[in-house]
């Protein structure tokens, strides 16, 4: 899971470097396209090199916008396997808290069989000891 959350960074940074890059282009062709309204002595004319930067900056705009949406999706992505991992080290830690719990009662048991708290090997013995019933009352 960590290589996978590994990946998931690694392609979150490709594309910011990518977004980031469109981002640079489109500021460039939008600034062309502005000069070209600016000009000394030209009449506004809509000629093939407007089209193609007008085209240009449509097709940069979409780009980064489709970009965009790939870097929410990664990130949704992480934050889903972030999640995850916590989910998982919060359940083996409920594990191994339940497991030392087996493994001590499991080591109180041995001990009350072999008679450490008393020294009783029949399990009469072992039961008259722990319920502090030496002797038998008269009945």
């Amino acid at each position: 899971m960590r290589e996978e959350m590994e990946e998931v960074l690694k392609e979150m940074r490709d594309l910011e470097v990518a977004l980031l890059t469109k981002t640079d282009a489109l500021k460039l062709a939008e600034t062309r396209l502005e000069n070209r309204l600016y000009r000394a002595g030209v009449e506004l004319c809509c000629d093939e090199p407007e089209k193609g930067l007008k085209e240009e900056v449509l097709q940069l705009r979409q780009t980064r916008k489709d970009l965009q949406d790939k870097i929410d999706c990664a990130t949704a992505t992480y934050n889903a396997l972030e999640e995850q991992k916590v989910r998982i080290d919060k359940n083996l830690d409920d594990k191994c808290k339940g497991l030392m719990t087996d493994i001590r009662s499991l080591g109180m048991r041995i001990r009350l069989r072999t008679g450490e708290f008393g020294g009783s090997a029949t399990s009469n013995d072992r039961y008259i000891q722990l319920t502090r019933m030496e002797e038998i009352p008269p009945s």
